[in-house]
């Protein structure tokens, strides 16, 4: 079992030492020829594979923790642009979720992302998820983590 915390942990890693997987999640679209000239296409049915301000992420379901979804994205605070995490378990709309904690971040990080104070969004009461943002020192500060998973 994992939590919101350990995938935060995860996609950290990902984006500090492998961001080369993030670049794959993000690519909306990949044809591919074999060498016998059959060609196959593939296509990322993650919500925000086309969305320019997404660096990457994974979606998945399993029974125990629902609907599910860590993203990073580039978000601007202030006169930067800072690289926002978001990871969404034990959801009934990951997307939705995701987006919802998205604009949250957005509209309380304006100026400072470290002083936000805001309460997270009511509508994730029956998820639990977690906001982060790397700061400009590159240190990493989660912002608000609801309920444990």
């Amino acid at each position: 079992t994992a939590s919101a915390d350990d995938v935060f942990r995860l996609i950290r890693y990902l984006n500090d030492h492998q961001s080369f997987i993030l670049n794959i999640t993000k690519t909306p679209e990949k044809r591919v020829s074999t060498e016998d000239g059959r060609a196959y296409s593939f296509t990322n049915f993650n919500h925000f594979a086309s969305d320019s301000a997404f660096l990457g992420g994974k979606t998945g379901f399993t029974n125990a923790a629902g609907e599910t979804m860590v993203s990073l994205f580039a978000v601007p605070v202030a006169d930067a642009t800072t690289t926002v995490a978001i990871v969404v378990l034990d959801s009934t709309d990951r997307a939705g979720d995701t987006e919802t904690l998205r604009r949250w971040f957005v509209e309380h990080a304006r100026v400072d992302a470290a002083a936000i104070s805001a309460p997270f969004p009511a509508a994730l009461q029956s998820a639990s998820a977690i906001a982060a943002f790397m700061d400009s020192a590159g240190e990493h500060r989660v912002i608000r983590s609801s309920r444990a998973f």
